[in-house]
């Protein structure tokens, strides 16, 4: 493989590395026109989700148009290499059996290679959607991180893990919706994509528990061991379990764990200061209460106004957003360990989209210059990141 994407950047060169600047930015403009134009009084009939229906469909366009390149070329060798009449010959990849029955099966259909790339890049781009559509309350923002955080730059080339985490994403309504079976069903399918997936079982347990003091000291003791011995674990792991994944310390570790760190502490400000407004309101509203009626029903109405304040306390975040809230902090334990191995950015890649939905969905319940100011905040903290980290480093168009 190695040998392929070596010739296939030598014929590329720069032009690629030069091209990705301006397709990042386009496509950047195209969903920011989108939201500028639906956002006018004569669009305002479901505008959100004609915005949406629009933005990945931009975004869709830019995948099937991309020219191949890394993994992409293997695969597309392996397609061409395949014969329709000798089911045999998908044993030529050590590969997982669903996604070269997903090859045969186009291959039966088709030898068009632009086909193929096609759809693939409807299968890699359909789970983000459903994902981003069925919890974030803040599309634009939502879909701009995405982009910066390299969700839509990896399928580029990841393409069996991005089939994988479409199938997880897709499915992560099960979870909030406490279905068990068919989780654990959906991530044994997107282990037969991609096996790295099959570490996914462990969040329906760990966002549905019951929390209680005993179990987040159990936790949070496991996670500080963890970290300690982080580099024992990482080669146990990757000697035993992911040998082929075994390349190296990741260059880019370190800043995707200070920018999961680093959101996830704005998160935490925002629930903290969305807590304290709604706690205000509710004080607000039980100081008013006395001021009217009689003694008894003051003292009723007053208990029943403790009780909002402290129920506001706790209302802040949706139970929805408690399960990605626990994949976000999954996201970050497994980044860490990426920063001792490669492999694990892989894990860290499954869960990173909650965060797509974790600050946009907070800025969302801002008014006002608040919700302008932290919107403008996270927009430059996510153009920053490109520019220092090159996320979007290859792309050029089909010939």
């Amino acid at each position: 493989m190695d040998g392929i994407c070596n010739e296939m950047y030598q014929k590329q060169g720069s032009a690629v590395m030069g091209s990705s600047w301006y397709v990042i930015s386009l496509i950047l403009f195209i969903i920011l026109l989108w939201s500028i134009i639906y956002s006018v009084p004569g669009f305002r009939k479901h505008r959100d989700v004609i915005f949406i229906i629009l933005s990945f469909v931009s975004i869709l366009v830019f995948l099937c148009i991309r020219e191949s390149y890394s993994d992409m070329l293997v695969y597309e060798d392996f397609f061409n290499k395949l014969d329709v009449n000798k089911i045999e010959t998908i044993n030529g990849k050590d590969w997982e059996i669903l996604f070269k029955l997903l090859l045969y099966g186009i291959k039966f259909i088709t030898s068009n290679t632009i086909i193929l790339r096609c759809v693939l890049a409807i299968i890699t781009i359909m789970g983000p959607y459903l994902f981003i559509k069925r919890y974030s309350k803040n599309y634009l923002l939502a879909i701009v991180m995405f982009i910066a955080i390299g969700s839509f730059s990896m399928q580029f080339y990841v393409l069996r893990q991005a089939i994988a985490i479409s199938i997880f994403l897709a499915a992560f309504h099960f979870v909030t919706d406490k279905k068990a079976i068919k989780y654990c069903l959906a991530i044994l399918v997107a282990a037969l994509f991609h096996k790295t997936a099959i570490v996914l079982l462990i969040i329906y347990p760990l966002v549905n528990a019951k929390p209680s003091r005993l179990k987040n000291i159990i936790v949070a003791t496991l996670t500080f061991t963890g970290l300690i011995f982080s580099p024992l674990i990482s080669s146990l792991l990757v000697n035993n379990f992911y040998s082929e994944y075994s390349d190296g310390t990741s260059g880019r570790g370190m800043h995707l764990l200070l920018l999961y760190i680093g959101m996830y502490v704005i998160y935490i400000f925002l629930v903290w200061r969305l807590r304290i407004n709604k706690k205000n309101t509710a004080q607000k509203r039980a100081s008013k209460k006395r001021t009217r009626g009689t003694a008894s029903w003051v003292g009723s109405e007053l208990a029943v106004a403790k009780a909002e304040v402290k129920d506001t306390e706790l209302s802040v975040i949706a139970s929805n957003e408690f399960a990605i809230d626990r994949s976000a902090l999954f996201t970050i334990f497994w980044q860490f360990f990426a920063t001792q191995n490669n492999m694990f950015c892989r894990l860290a890649n499954y869960t990173r989209d909650s965060f797509c939905i974790l600050v946009p969905n907070l800025i969302a319940e801002l008014s006002g210059r608040n919700r302008i100011f932290f919107s403008l905040v996270v927009i430059v903290a996510c153009i920053f990141f490109i520019l220092v980290t090159g996320r979007f480093d290859w792309y050029s168009v089909i010939q």
